[in-house]
């Protein structure tokens, strides 16, 4: 049961580096007052975002990888 909640934690963890990513690069279907304010935020936190998307992204796959390594 751990090995299937790890998995799942897992490709969670990579979905929302991904989410990350779309709203850094402006992929998002915002318009207006919205995208103006995404923008605000990306310039003022912009590296936040970049290290967030990282950190998430490896927690992510190393997760996986662990859970896989420890069922071989």
């Amino acid at each position: 049961m751990r090995i299937a909640i790890n998995l799942i934690e897992g490709l969670v963890l990579l979905f929302a580096s991904w989410k990350g990513i779309e709203f850094y690069t402006g992929r998002t279907n915002y318009t207006g007052e919205k995208e103006v304010k995404r923008k605000k935020i990306i310039e003022k936190f912009g590296w936040l975002f970049i290290l967030a998307i990282a950190i998430t992204a490896i927690s992510g796959i190393g997760l996986i990888l662990s859970t896989l390594f420890r069922l071989a």
